[in-house]
């Protein structure tokens, strides 16, 4: 009858350890879920800072642009006034 008991002890030992390892590894999972999420959300933010860094790149570009039409817009309206007031 002992060992009856004692087999039967260890068996539910094992059930218990199996049903503790099966709860760790639902965990497990969830945690490995939740990974991928903030994986997927951070590579989503990268790709925006990039567009972001991107335009605004080009927009510094056409401000540029914009700043040296108007100096020679600027310079050729000087040069078109000191021509008319020599005149």
């Amino acid at each position: 009858m002992d060992e009856s008991r004692k087999m039967n002890s260890n068996a539910h030992q094992i059930w218990s350890l199996a049903k503790d390892t099966a709860k760790k590894v639902e965990s497990l999972y969830t945690d490995v879920a939740k990974v991928q999420s903030v994986i997927d959300i951070s590579k989503k933010m990268e790709s925006n800072i990039h567009k972001a860094w991107s335009y605004a790149k080009q927009t510094e570009k056409r401000v540029e642009d914009i700043c040296s039409d108007v100096k020679k817009v600027f310079c050729s309206t000087l040069l078109f006034l000191n021509i008319y007031a020599g005149a």
